[in-house]
């Protein structure tokens, strides 16, 4: 999401193991979990094990939603 690092949470036992074909780790803890992956594609596809929702306050964790909306927006149905 075009940033070096952000701040996220972590309330969670499990752990993304294998990155799929495609992927890449964009969001890591600093206990060395995968906390966020986007897709190298074309499509919008990023998989967050965070809560951004938590934090959203934050204006580097509202850029997650507005992308969201600005490629649904670029969207033909």
């Amino acid at each position: 999401m075009y940033k070096r690092q952000i701040y996220v949470n972590s309330f969670h036992h499990q752990a993304v193991s294998i990155i799929p074909k495609d992927f890449i780790a964009s969001a890591i803890s600093d206990d060395l979990v995968i906390e966020g992956m986007e897709y190298l594609g074309n499509n919008f596809i990023l998989g967050l094990q965070f809560h951004p929702e938590i934090t959203d306050k934050n204006n580097t964790q509202r850029r997650i939603f507005k992308r969201f909306i600005e490629y649904l927006k670029g969207r033909r149905y």
